[in-house]
């Protein structure tokens, strides 16, 4: 998916999300997937266009994910249940 992508879909009222590589942002405001890496797992950033129509949000998990949506939203945020054979 690219967020050129997402506008038009986005003009022609198809709702759509999907996740983004890094370098195909177009330049969107987000901490860099460096400076994410370093942060504890579950830090978020996110970003609206101007119009207010498409968000792009990264997180970082085991490594940066970032996804764009014209659908949904940031919120709510919670945190994620996971299993560990160490428990």
């Amino acid at each position: 998916m690219s967020l050129r992508l997402l506008d038009n879909l986005t003009a022609l009222g198809i709702g759509a999300t999907g996740t983004l590589r890094s370098n195909r942002t177009d330049h969107c405001p987000l901490i860099s997937p460096n400076k994410l890496k370093k942060k504890d797992r579950g830090h978020i950033d996110h970003s609206y266009d101007k119009a207010g129509k498409v968000i792009v949000v990264r997180w970082h998990d085991n490594s940066p994910v970032t996804i764009a949506s014209n659908v949904y939203g940031v919120q709510p945020v919670d945190k994620a249940k996971r299993w560990s054979s160490a428990a």
